[in-house]
């Protein structure tokens, strides 16, 4: 059995996936096998006022973690139903409406990427549905829309297959995602670190038994345990095979630590890795500094 890990976002997104190398490499570390998959769109564009500073010198009135959501959750319920989606209809409308208007956008702009958007993950289905009992998504404030369709398609076409979420977004914004756990989008959400969960779904135990994952038990209850924090030092080198780093200006990404010593509750940092800072020893750094260099 092979778990797939996997990134989809369009080629303006410039968040390095330095969370799939890690998790991609602790599978291997632990011999599982694993295939990564950082799938990158060029037929559209983040809206302006993600990149725009000009833009940004007027406080946005929206919160990037459910911005997309009024929008998505219409179009998951068709979806999931194999209904088809129509955007021009009243609906749709209204929502882009007030979308762009927090976008700084016209409607038809929005609309254009969410159309774009569509199509462009229709396009991958058949390459994640392939003998992939599990595919584990990254998600971060940037590829939100693209993660929730994929994945309704996906659970459209195979129900079988387990979809894990996990990333910054989730643990920030935990009540939000648990929406998308409920109409079962997804079948388990990752909450802080991942490495030790994904390697525990790999294995094959119980959702309802693994620390560090929401999963449903029956009658839509929702299951969770925290996870533990892991030794940085125990750690291998982030992998990454098969993630195109020319799309990033050549960027490999590295860490030194995990965590935060404040908290700042716009920030996923502290969130995301648990109550204790930690740090990756000096040598373990420049090992993999050295291993990325060679590879």
């Amino acid at each position: 059995m092979t778990i797939a890990l996997t990134k989809i976002s369009c080629i303006n997104d410039r968040l390095i996936p330095l969370g799939l190398a890690c998790l991609q490499a602790y599978l291997k570390a632990n011999s599982i096998s694993v295939k990564t998959f950082n799938f990158r769109a060029t037929s559209y564009s983040l809206p302006k006022v993600i990149s725009d500073p000009l833009i940004q010198l007027s406080p946005p009135t929206f919160i990037m973690n459910h911005q997309d959501f009024p929008v998505l959750i219409p179009m998951v319920d068709r979806i999931l139903k194999g209904r088809e989606i129509n955007l021009n209809e009243n609906l749709f409308s209204e929502l882009f409406e007030d979308y762009a208007r927090r976008l700084y956008e016209n409607p038809e702009e929005t609309k254009e990427r969410f159309e774009s958007i569509m199509k462009y993950v229709k396009g991958l289905i058949p390459h994640l549905i392939s003998n992939f009992p599990i595919i584990g998504f990254s998600i971060d404030y940037l590829n939100i829309a693209e993660i929730v369709l994929a994945s309704s398609f996906i659970k459209f076409e195979d129900p079988e297959i387990q979809i894990i979420w996990g990333g910054p977004s989730i643990t920030q914004s935990i009540e939000a995602f648990k929406l998308f756990l409920l109409k079962g989008v997804c079948d388990g959400l990752v909450i802080g670190e991942g490495e030790k969960p994904i390697l525990d779904i790999s294995n094959g135990m119980k959702f309802n038994e693994i620390r560090g994952l929401m999963s449903l038990k029956t009658h839509k209850k929702v299951h969770f345990a925290h996870g533990i924090q892991l030794d940085l030092n125990l750690l291998p080198t982030p992998d990454y095979t098969d993630i195109a780093l020319d799309t990033y200006y050549h960027i490999g990404s590295l860490y030194r630590s995990r965590g935060c010593t404040h908290r700042c509750q716009f920030c996923a940092e502290w969130n995301l890795f648990g109550p204790r800072f930690r740090v990756r020893s000096i040598e373990k750094v420049l090992n993999d500094s050295n291993k990325l260099l060679e590879n």
